[in-house]
């Protein structure tokens, strides 16, 4: 499924429109991985990202999700368009941050097909 995302950025009376799809989502992570997320050996590591805004701050579920993975992105901005590039798109998503590797991390079920092949 393919949507865009737009953010708009007022410059005086001007208006700039960016569009994001879920290539320019597969261009911000560096690390992907099958959701660990659950995982009793992680337990504590990752925290949920709350109150950054509005649309964020929803707890991951505490149980197993199947087709769930994992995808590390360097800068705090880069976090937050690749968790509204998902959502936007339609799918399940978590901001992270990972207290072991001082990293932000996006648990979605945006490329189920990869992860099930992981689990």
């Amino acid at each position: 499924m393919e949507a865009t995302v737009l953010l708009k950025v007022l410059e005086e009376t001007d208006r700039h429109t960016l569009s994001f799809d879920m290539d320019d989502f597969d261009f911000l992570w560096h690390t992907f991985c099958g959701a660990i997320y659950w995982e009793p050996e992680q337990e504590g590591r990752f925290e949920a990202v709350e109150a950054l805004s509005a649309n964020i701050g929803d707890e991951p579920p505490t149980t197993p999700q199947k087709g769930f993975g994992m995808y590390w992105v360097e800068e705090r901005l880069s976090a937050l368009i690749a968790y509204k590039i998902a959502l936007s798109a339609g799918y399940k998503v978590y901001l992270l941050w990972d207290t072991r590797l001082n990293n932000w991390c996006v648990l979605t079920d945006f490329g189920s097909e990869v992860s099930d092949r992981d689990s």
